[in-house]
């Protein structure tokens, strides 16, 4: 996400409360796409990465997928820690 990259997100299945899911569809908000482990056949994948894979598409998804960064979070999580 901080390089602009848009991703196909294949979220896994049975994760604990579903997490996975859920970050997913966070991400899906700033345009990547989710595939679900039980709908990922070469077909769809191709599908997805065909319509991804336009330069307009690209180039807009890019710009917003680096509003999902946080470049930053591994310091803001230790910070927040160790003040506790």
């Amino acid at each position: 996400a901080w390089v602009g990259k848009p991703m196909i997100i294949v979220p896994l299945p049975g994760s604990a409360q579903n997490h996975q899911l859920f970050n997913a569809a966070e991400a899906a908000k700033y345009g990547n796409i989710i595939i679900e482990g039980v709908n990922l056949t070469p077909n769809i994948l191709i599908s997805q990465l065909e319509k991804m894979l336009v330069p307009e598409t690209l180039a807009e998804v890019g710009a917003k997928v680096r509003g999902f960064a946080h470049p930053d979070a591994a310091d803001k999580i230790a910070t927040t820690i160790l003040s506790g």
